[in-house]
């Protein structure tokens, strides 16, 4: 990264306007633990549906990335009582009709 970039970048976390959204930003991460939980670790949800699309060779569903990012890892549980709650939800919304 150029230097002059990083001084920017400096100055603008070093702001208080920044602060205090980060402070804001912290608080409600901590009040809201299960909202924030997945397993995609540090690849992004692009990348997680990049690499789906070519297992798959086809889009993935909004199902198949949420079960792929919301899993313990080596185990067919969600990772938390609330993912399972939003998946169980989607597919009843989404179910074909009988």
């Amino acid at each position: 990264m150029r230097k002059e970039y990083w001084m920017e970048l400096c100055v603008i976390w070093g702001g208080e306007k920044w602060n205090e959204n980060s402070a804001r930003a912290k608080q409600n991460r901590a009040t809201h633990l299960e909202a924030n939980v997945h397993t995609s670790g540090s690849f992004s949800f692009a990348t997680h549906k990049a690499r789906l699309e070519a297992q798959l060779k086809r889009p993935p569903q909004f199902q198949e990335l949420f079960y792929q990012t919301h899993r313990k890892k080596g185990k067919d549980d969600y990772i938390s009582e609330k993912a399972r709650e939003v998946a169980e939800s989607y597919s009843r919304c989404h179910a074909p009709p009988i």
